[in-house]
């Protein structure tokens, strides 16, 4: 039998707190991977007022503009399934960050493509044992059709220029 375990990212708000709701509803045991403990909680409460039998907990620290904050959740989330024998059987990779100002993180990579990107293929090799046999899902949004697939290799030279359009161009890696 398949793993109930479903792990999203960016599940304290909007899309990903939708997706955490309907996945309690279908007797899934919900991991919400966020960022802040506080909007953690309280997307848990709102969950539990209108499904209060859900399975749900909340995995705070997820830092997606740090890759060794993701490597250090990754690590924490995928020993304490391997404790319990588990597995997780779906992996929303959610989180993003849309129309922030150009930025690189402190690994050197352009904050939407970090954030929307590599860090979840990142999440997804650091929790491969706990995620074989598992489905992994990307959200994304619609803004890729304002951009055209090419290579942004010079972000502060766009940047200046006025044409660099981080989130609508890291949608393409989808």
């Amino acid at each position: 039998m398949a793993s109930k375990i479903a792990l999203i990212t960016g599940a304290s708000s909007g899309i990903g707190l939708e997706i955490a709701r309907g996945l309690a509803k279908a007797e899934h045991y919900v991991f919400l991977g966020c960022r802040s403990r506080a909007k953690g909680d309280a997307a848990l409460k709102e969950i539990h007022r209108s499904d209060p039998s859900s399975k749900i907990t909340v995995r705070d620290g997820l830092e997606l503009t740090d890759l060794e904050s993701v490597r250090h959740w990754a690590d924490k989330v995928k020993n304490e399934l391997l404790l319990n024998n588990d597995k997780i059987g779906l992996l929303v990779c959610n989180a993003g960050v849309m129309h922030h100002p150009f930025e690189l993180t402190k690994d050197g990579f352009e904050t939407h493509m970090q954030v929307n990107y590599l860090s979840h293929y990142l999440l997804i090799k650091e929790l491969q044992e706990v995620l074989s046999g598992g489905k992994v899902v990307f959200t994304t949004s619609s803004l890729y059709k304002n951009s055209e697939p090419r290579f942004v290799a010079n972000y502060k030279q766009q940047q200046r220029s006025g044409t660099f359009r981080g989130h609508d161009d890291s949608d393409w890696l989808i």
